[in-house]
């Protein structure tokens, strides 16, 4: 999974949430672009034994994803509209244009952290809480909470 999301070859993913006698409830889509490094966790490779042994699988920590990555295409059981999917694939388009796998996984990940803030209106302070997490999560970040310029005050922007 590391591997197709460093190339760019990440796929969709439908998510389906059913009940038997095999009833949708729940079908979402996860584009390929909000699947990105920092919300895969490696699984222990299989055994010697196995049929595929040494092949490596992961999972994938969908909490670290914010709201609007998943496209909601069947909601308690009913079809959305086209138009609602339409809209909703659109309002995240915009992410997809962000090249760079790190940065797309920066982005994603705080977008996530803003969502679990739960308020429209935040501080730099209610992100930063978060900083523990993001230290774990981009070990090569050195910079979460940039160093304070002498004489320069984030009030006065």
């Amino acid at each position: 999974m590391v591997g197709a999301i460093r190339a760019s070859r990440a796929p969709n993913l439908f998510l389906l949430q059913y009940s038997l006698p095999f009833t949708a409830l729940d079908l979402v889509l996860l584009p390929r672009h909000f699947l990105v490094e920092p919300i895969v966790i490696k699984r222990r490779p299989l055994s010697a034994g196995a049929r595929r042994a040494g092949w490596i699988g992961c999972n994938l920590d969908l909490k670290l994803l914010p709201r609007s990555a998943f496209v909601q295409y069947v909601t308690g059981g009913a079809v959305e509209s086209k138009r609602t999917v339409m809209e909703s694939w659109a309002a995240v388009a915009a992410i997809a244009q962000v090249s760079s796998a790190d940065r797309r996984g920066w982005l994603t990940v705080t977008l996530a952290l803003i969502d679990r803030i739960g308020r429209q209106e935040f501080s730099l302070g209610d992100v930063y809480s978060y900083e523990p997490l993001l230290a774990r999560l981009f070990p090569g970040n050195r910079n979460i909470r940039p160093d304070v310029i002498p004489g320069f005050s984030s009030s006065s922007i």
